[in-house]
């Protein structure tokens, strides 16, 4: 069967720097967190706005110099990306909460463990998997997925922060994933990454029917967190994939190339 929506993927690159462990038998505290704040830009986006409005008194033309951090942070577009996504987020009407699901997170531990060793980026792992392959690994996807990752940030809300500005990417690719009211459950890993210190993988589902172990594990997410999920089926567009840049930390230390953002589709 093939899914009629899009199956959408995009990487953000953001500044922090702290290691974080990849739990192999329980969600993190970072993992949980990702979910909560996701669910609190949805339900009240207006109310995460004032996240974003603390950042801009610390731009200093385009880099951030925060209180406490040693470095800067340099942005493509300055605060310009930052008041753009202010704006969004005070006309975004509320969203249902998303629904943790276990064979989501197991999939983006896949990538998360593939990846960050070697250092590697982007939403093709070192064995050939795409996104698609890895969350059917545990079960079977509904009406649509998609796929954020944010090499960097070691807290939620700064994970959050980076992919709801999207600054440099004239799509909003991650914004988009994050407030689309199809996606109705997800899954997020976080792990060391050679290059970037830590990454976190998002994977969302507009429903999930999970197989194998991942079907008899136990939720992790309050039942507040519930929402009805979509089990329309649907086909896959052409992959389509743009490669502007994230943000940058300053000053420049050694690590890889600055990822690229991918946004598009993907066949199963």
């Amino acid at each position: 069967m093939r899914l009629s929506q899009p199956v959408v993927f995009a990487i953000a690159v953001a500044a922090t720097f702290a290691p974080v462990r990849l739990a192999a038998q329980q969600p993190t505290a970072l993992e949980r967190g990702i979910l909560e704040q996701t669910n609190r830009a949805r339900m009240d986006p207006a109310g995460f706005a004032r996240d974003l409005e603390a950042i801009l008194p610390h731009f200093d033309g385009n880099v951030i110099r925060r209180p406490g951090q040693r470095v800067g942070l340099r942005t493509n577009e300055g605060p310009a990306a930052v008041r753009e996504a202010i704006a969004f987020l005070r006309a975004q009407a509320p969203l249902p909460p998303l629904t943790w699901e276990d064979g989501l997170w197991r999939a983006a531990s896949d990538h998360v463990r593939d990846q960050g060793p070697r250092g590697s980026t982007g939403h093709v792992g070192n064995d050939g998997s795409t996104m698609g392959q890895r969350i059917t690994r545990y079960g079977q996807w509904q009406s649509t997925a998609a796929e954020n990752i944010d090499y960097g940030s070691d807290n939620a809300v700064d994970v959050l922060i980076s992919l709801i500005v999207d600054d440099g990417v004239p799509s909003r690719g991650h914004r988009t994933n994050i407030f689309n009211a199809r996606l109705r459950v997800m899954g997020a890993a976080c792990g060391p990454h050679a290059g970037y210190r830590v990454m976190c993988v998002m994977n969302y589902a507009g429903g999930y029917v999970a197989t194998g172990s991942a079907a008899t594990s136990s939720p992790t997410a309050s039942p507040t967190n519930s929402a009805p999920a979509s089990s329309a089926p649907a086909n896959t567009a052409p992959a389509q994939t743009r490669f502007p840049n994230k943000w940058r930390r300053l000053p420049a230390m050694p690590r890889p190339s600055t990822p690229p953002t991918a946004a598009g589709a993907v066949p199963r």
